[in-house]
């Protein structure tokens, strides 16, 4: 519950502010958080010039960057430890082919001793390829004879593919077994927090105002709340702009729940200047 008009706020945390502006040092070269695409090789270097720890050393990290993107990957997963791989692996993921990212999955077992290095690179993989291609990743799970392991890939697929297409991936989600179907649904909305296509994600939010909304407990609120996390600012002129109805109420319910946990003096402020307090109230 949240009432913000007084300002009171349950469950006030931390927040990551996705669109703040702030300049900071990568590599030696200044970068804007937000605004500026990150070489995943350079960060990297950075992290291990700065004492890094893990089993590669900057000489030997230097070496991959003659390397073409696959070998990179695979270069990581033979020689970086869990928490660097998983920090560097998805800036090279994020702009893979298709074909790309097949042939990286089979190199994978040729070339990579079995571990948790080996699981993060192929997570990092079935998230790609479902973005790029969701009906054959999903198939190629389906395939797989490790029951554990195709539950995990299965819910780290649909990740992938709500952050390209959240009502389609919300589709699926819901058809699965009784059992999967909770896990499946928070799989689409972790995806659904990272996505780009901020305009698709827009629509997608007010669909889930109409009767055509595949699944009646996923409301604008909580569509919104996901959505925040990825781009707050954005999200806030998207509710200021919203006509008065429904979807702005509910819309203006998940923003305020979210903005007030890392900063309830200027959500109070906005929702005096932008809306009826009273609409919050039991929220």
């Amino acid at each position: 519950m949240i009432r913000v008009g007084q300002k009171w706020v349950l469950g006030m945390g931390v927040a990551w502010l996705g669109t703040l502006v702030v300049a900071y040092q990568m590599g030696g070269e200044s970068r804007v958080a937000g605004t500026s695409e990150r070489d995943p090789v350079r960060s990297q270097e950075a992290f291990l010039s700065k004492g890094g720890s893990g089993s590669a050393s900057l000489s030997e990290f230097n070496e991959t960057r003659r390397l073409g993107t696959e070998n990179r990957f695979v270069s990581f997963a033979q020689t970086l430890g869990g928490d660097e791989l998983a920090r560097i692996l998805p800036e090279l993921t994020d702009k893979m082919s298709l074909l790309q990212v097949q042939s990286i999955l089979k190199r994978l077992f040729e070339e990579v001793n079995p571990g948790p290095a080996r699981r993060i690179a192929r997570f990092e993989l079935i998230g790609r390829w479902a973005q790029l291609d969701p009906e054959a990743a999903l198939a190629h799970i389906a395939d797989l004879s490790d029951p554990k392991m195709r539950h995990d890939l299965r819910l780290k697929g649909i990740e992938g593919w709500a952050s390209q297409e959240p009502a389609a991936a919300l589709e699926f989600a819901l058809e699965a077994e009784v059992e999967l179907v909770a896990k499946s649904k928070e799989a689409v909305k972790a995806g659904f927090a990272k996505t780009r296509d901020l305009d698709s994600a827009f629509k997608f939010i007010t669909s889930l105002a109409s009767d055509a909304n595949p699944e009646p407990g996923w409301t604008v609120a909580q569509g919104v709340e996901a959505l925040y996390q990825n781009d707050d600012q954005a999200v806030i002129l998207w509710v200021e702009r919203l006509p008065p109805g429904e979807v702005r109420e509910q819309a203006v319910v998940g923003m305020v729940n979210q903005w007030a946990r890392h900063d309830p003096e200027s959500a109070s402020q906005w929702v005096e200047e932008h809306a009826d307090p009273a609409t919050l109230d039991g929220n």
